[in-house]
């Protein structure tokens, strides 16, 4: 992959795929813990995280473990009117009713990790589904953002019947890529400070009535076959609760992860890597800029097996280099944050998270 006279890159970390951001019958959803995580197992989901709105009833009564080949864990959706937060890691829930700041800061002395959920929510009132955006921008404290939301896309599309009957019929016909306010406002926040992207699910299973006939939207099974956060792990799952639990949080907290739609293929074997002042670089990393621009080396590799692949590398949330085909090298432009968009047939597949050289101090 390292382009000649550098050394080899350091050995693949494991690469767990899985859903952030899930509803059950403990808050909104249409199904049991029991019946999501059967459906999740049917997906091939290696890790599900459920966060109900407001509780942390089902870690309490059902308590994290393994199911087959998938590690169910809680967190939890603190859902007030607007500024909706995930939260993972915790084991008491801060009231909605704190203002965002607050319910932020008490997450992370909880020891927790938060992102802002779905930052721009169209709703979609023929669904009966109201509008449910982040608006408190001058918080600060949260691990990161939910950078792609999969069913808030899918609902903001349907502004009519005919969207409802083509989004029915066929999902990717009105299925969307991630919202540019979204990635924007998140290459902004990543220019003060690390900000970690993850992509959600939030699978509901919402059932409705059309015509008097039974219709489930975005089915749990559906869902997580779409939009996954992909961990990058220092080692395989130990099998055990405690710490593979400690792994995805860690992973999460670091930002050694990326975002993926399996709708656009399998993305494992995604790599992004930095070399920079004699070291390896990851997604999460940060490392002073060693030197003039162009010292730093960028080695993107997507799978090679996968026709119709266009990378680009981002500076400072600009497009700076592209190329066609699964391998990207590249060299810098200066300090700043680095990341990695990955399109399939002219569609978002994969969003890294960023690597960052940070300028020298004065």
């Amino acid at each position: 992959m390292a382009e000649p006279g550098l050394p080899e890159a350091p050995p693949r970390m494991y690469d767990a795929t899985g859903a952030i951001h899930c509803h059950s019958t403990y808050s909104d959803g249409s199904g049991t813990v029991e019946e999501i995580v059967s459906a999740a197992q049917r997906a091939g989901l290696e890790y599900l995280v459920m966060t109900d709105h407001d509780t942390l009833a089902p870690l309490r009564e059902k308590g994290e473990g393994w199911h087959g080949r998938t590690l169910v864990l809680y967190g939890v959706e603190i859902s007030p009117r607007h500024n909706h937060y995930l939260a993972y890691g915790i084991e008491e829930v801060p009231s909605f009713h704190l203002p965002p700041a607050e319910f932020i800061r008490a997450v992370r002395e909880l020891g927790g990790v938060g992102f802002l959920a779905h930052p721009w929510d169209y709703g979609s009132p023929v669904l009966g589904l109201g509008e449910y955006s982040w608006q408190d921008w001058e918080v600060d404290g949260f691990t990161g953002i939910e950078i792609w939301n999969y069913f808030s896309g899918w609902v903001g599309s349907i502004t009519s019947v005919w969207d409802l009957v083509r989004g029915l019929l066929n999902w990717r016909a009105v299925s969307m890529d991630p919202d540019p306010r979204t990635l924007a406002r998140w290459d902004q926040l990543a220019l003060r400070r690390p900000v970690v992207g993850i992509g959600g699910v939030d699978a509901h299973g919402i059932r409705r009535r059309i015509l008097g006939v039974p219709v489930t939207f975005h089915p749990y099974e559906r869902a997580f076959r779409t939009v996954r956060t992909h961990l990058l792990l220092p080692r395989p799952w130990a099998g055990d609760v405690a710490e593979d639990r400690r792994q995805v949080l860690g992973a999460l907290r670091h930002g050694r992860a990326y975002v993926a739609n399996w709708e656009q293929g399998d993305p494992r074997g995604f790599r992004f890597l930095a070399w920079a002042g004699g070291r390896w670089l990851g997604m999460g990393d940060r490392f002073p800029h060693p030197g003039p621009a162009g010292s730093v080396h960028f080695s993107v590799e997507t799978p090679r097996d996968v026709p119709g692949v266009r990378i680009a590398l981002f500076w400072n949330g600009r497009p700076m280099v592209e190329t066609d085909g699964p391998v990207l090298q590249g060299r810098d432009a200066g300090p700043g944050v680095y990341r990695v968009e990955v399109y399939r047939r002219g569609r978002g597949w994969i969003y890294s998270n960023p690597i960052c050289l940070e300028a020298p101090m004065p």
